[in-house]
């Protein structure tokens, strides 16, 4: 199972880990939580996959829009001047498609850039994912 989420600081990256992750487990097992109140609390058992060597494989990413990274490339051109007159760009966006996970990142975990759009209003800004768990053993290749 795969599963994705948006617009998460770094700083409820432990929430997360905590509370949704092991509520997905708990849905796994069986047991599902429903609140209706604060106060009201029902637990309801339902055989989902029963014993815990049936569960599926987990990975749960964060996809971050809100960040102040932008990736350049040096643009070199022989022609001193455009067609239309201009002196050609110094640098451009990066490609569609274009994957930086080494580097600037984080040494230890596992996160990466990724342009999946092209670039409106001039820059592009690329999601950054963070791989909060990856029992599907997904690897950057």
């Amino acid at each position: 199972m795969l599963k994705t989420q948006a617009r998460i600081d770094n700083g409820q990256f432990r929430q997360i880990y905590d509370c949704e992750i092991s509520a997905i487990r708990q849905a796994f097992d069986g047991e599902v939580f429903f609140a209706f109140s604060y106060r009201i609390k029902n637990y309801i058992h339902l055989e989902t996959y029963g014993n815990q060597n049936t569960h599926p494989c987990l990975t749960f990413i964060i996809v971050q829009k809100d960040h102040n990274t932008r990736f350049f490339i040096k643009y070199s051109n022989n022609r001193s001047r455009s067609r239309d007159g201009r002196p050609p760009p110094k640098y451009i966006n990066m490609p569609i498609g274009a994957v930086i996970d080494t580097t600037i990142v984080h040494s230890n975990n596992t996160n990466f850039y990724l342009n999946s759009h092209n670039a409106y209003q001039n820059v592009n800004q690329p999601s950054y994912y963070h791989v909060l768990l990856n029992e599907i053993e997904l690897t950057a290749d």
